[in-house]
């Protein structure tokens, strides 16, 4: 069953991008765009990291997370819209796309860094222990360097305009 809902998210992300590509729809209009989706799911683990560590009270941090959710939802849906030329259909189409990328891409981020810091493999036999640590190194960043390959290869791929702009209300694209 998870094979199958893995297949049907991939084959939605792959029709949204095609859509992208053909410019029919906008994906993300910007980088701007990107960062305001992918805003979310950080707050959201701030508000409740600080809720663990009673900083905050669960009902305020709950309450946080909501208020985020709606504010940064707003935003997303707001540029998703104009972006795509008040065309709802695409517009719906696109808003859960980017919810969706945007945790991916935010996954494969923090799973690039935490790979560089916390890689290590066991020292062959007779290997020194300098050498060991070169090459956990070296390994440790080849990966790092891939994860972040891969997360700037999805950017560049679903991003319209390759800067920090937002679109305007009455907009005509390239």
């Amino acid at each position: 069953m998870e094979i199958l809902l893995f297949i049907i998210g991939l084959s939605y992300l792959a029709y949204c991008v095609y859509l992208h590509q053909t410019e029919k729809a906008i994906f993300f209009y910007s980088y701007a765009d990107i960062g305001i989706s992918m805003i979310n799911p950080v707050l959201i683990a701030i508000f409740y990291c600080l809720g663990q560590e009673e900083i905050i009270s669960v009902e305020v941090m709950s309450k946080l997370m909501i208020i985020s959710t709606i504010i940064v939802s707003i935003f997303i849906w707001r540029i998703t819209y104009r972006a795509n030329l008040h065309h709802v259909p695409y517009t719906i189409i696109m808003f859960f796309a980017k919810v969706v990328l945007s945790i991916i891409l935010l996954s494969i981020l923090i799973l690039s860094v935490l790979v560089r810091i916390f890689y290590s493999t066991e020292r062959e036999k007779y290997e020194r222990k300098t050498k060991h640590i070169e090459r956990v190194d070296k390994e440790a960043k080849i990966a790092f360097s891939i994860g972040i390959g891969i997360f700037a290869l999805i950017i560049s791929y679903c991003c319209y305009y390759n800067d920090f702009s937002l679109p305007e209300k009455d907009i005509e694209l390239k």
